[in-house]
Formats: structure tokens, sequence, C-alpha cells
């Protein structure tokens, strides 16, 4: 069996949009040293820290709310994002999550919201 991908433009879209989310952050990356053993230095890699304040993270995220159409919240629950995506299933499976994660909105391709 062999899985086939083609590029999205509705995937694409939802990627762009959530890179704005981080509007702001400088790019690149971290490397510190954790301990040595002799003469050797024991290294971590990771991603830049975030320098952005919760504020500038706010206003990323309702400017994409309100070009959207989703309501827009007033402060964040934390630096927790979450990403979802309809897969164009069915309305029932998005309904399904709906009762899972009160709150949460789901879109389809066409806009049209979920309840």
């Amino acid at each position: 069996m062999k899985l086939h991908f083609k590029k999205q433009q509705y995937q694409e879209d939802a990627v762009a949009a959530l890179t704005r989310v981080f509007a702001g952050q400088s790019k690149g990356e971290r490397k510190e040293i954790t301990g040595r053993t002799g003469l050797f230095a024991d290294e971590i890699f990771s991603n830049k820290k975030l320098e952005l304040s919760e504020v500038d993270l706010l206003k990323n995220v309702q400017e994409l709310q309100k070009e959207q159409g989703i309501d827009v919240i007033k402060k964040l629950q934390g630096l927790n994002f979450t990403v979802e995506m309809e897969t164009g299933i069915t309305k029932g499976a998005g309904d399904r999550c709906n009762q899972k994660t009160p709150g949460t909105q789901f879109y389809r391709r066409d806009g049209d919201r979920y309840r």
C-alpha cells in the first residue's frame, strides 16, 4: 500500500496563520552547555527562547481571529496553542469532538462553523 499526499491550500493557509501568532519573534536557535565530562562538553540545541510577551501574542491571535470571523478572546489561557482542522470526513465527527472539548471552534473548509 502506498500513501499519497497532496498539497491542500486550506492546510497551507492554516500553517501560515499559525506562524503569524508568533509574528515579531526573531529567528534563531539556542545552544547551551549542560555539563562537562573530561574534555567533552555536553550540549543541547533547541528553539530560541520566546521573546514575545503574552500581550504581543494576544494581539497577534486577536488579529487573526478578526480576519477569520472567529469570536475574539480577551485573554490567553496560558501559552499552549492547539490547531484543530476538520478533515472533511463527516460533520458528525466534528460534533462529537466539540462535545469532548467544550468551547472549541471547528470550521469546515467552506467556512461553515460546527456548533
